[in-house]
């Protein structure tokens, strides 16, 4: 049907857009699993902007709490002490108090 020849220069550049073509589709489909794997029952950092009901009933809003999929639906709890130290480093806060250790 079509008869044409690339030059050596323009099959090279071929081969090079068609690699990052196929790194770009490779690193897009690994991005949407990474989301997924957020839903895996591990307590991960959360700041909720609407409110959301902790384990103890009371509900949050804008203050960091832990989040985790359950399977069916999320459940919040309060930081713990540790992770409340984790976040703030994460986030890049001042140094806060370390808990005392036996």
């Amino acid at each position: 049907m079509f008869n044409f020849k690339l030059t050596e220069r323009e099959q090279l550049l071929a081969r090079f857009a068609g690699a990052l073509a196929f790194l770009v589709i490779l690193a897009s489909l690994l991005h949407v699993v990474g989301e997924s794997h957020i839903k895996d029952g591990e307590w991960h950092f959360y700041a909720p902007s609407d409110p959301v009901v902790v384990s103890d009933g009371t509900e949050v809003a804008g203050s960091p709490v832990m989040s985790r999929w359950n399977g069916s639906a999320w459940e919040y709890r309060h930081m713990t002490q540790d992770e409340e130290i984790a976040f703030n480093d994460l986030i890049g806060g001042p140094p806060m108090p370390r808990p005392s250790r036996p």
